[in-house]
């Protein structure tokens, strides 16, 4: 009785606050718009190939942090793409301007400071 009281504490520490919770709402909209993408574009965007395939931040979010916006608050849609686990890993926490996506949002996060 005890254990379950601690938890219902717990859950309704993380509905006041309201972070945990969009945090996780934040995740299920990653979840749907990798699954999404694979089914529309079904291919890395970097070498088109069709397996491993993972949602990346276009602009990384490390550097949105840095721009005052808090990815794991803020849902951005445009700000991903699909890319395979070897590009993702080669792309890491950079910018990539081969993308023309790339220069587009990073002038729009910046005008929007």
């Amino acid at each position: 009785m005890g254990n379950e009281n601690t938890k219902r504490n717990r859950i309704i520490k993380d509905s006041k606050s309201g972070y945990n919770l969009i945090k996780r709402e934040n995740i299920r909209q990653r979840i749907e718009l990798r699954k999404r993408l694979i089914r529309t574009i079904g291919k890395c965007e970097s070498c088109n190939r069709s397996i491993n395939l993972t949602l990346d931040d276009i602009i990384p979010q490390s550097l949105l942090k840095q721009l005052g916006i808090d990815p794991e608050v803020v849902f951005l849609k445009e700000n991903f793409q699909l890319l395979c686990y070897g590009c993702n890993q080669f792309k890491s926490d950079r910018l990539d301007f081969r993308n023309p996506k790339t220069k587009k949002l990073l002038l729009k996060y910046l005008k929007d400071l």
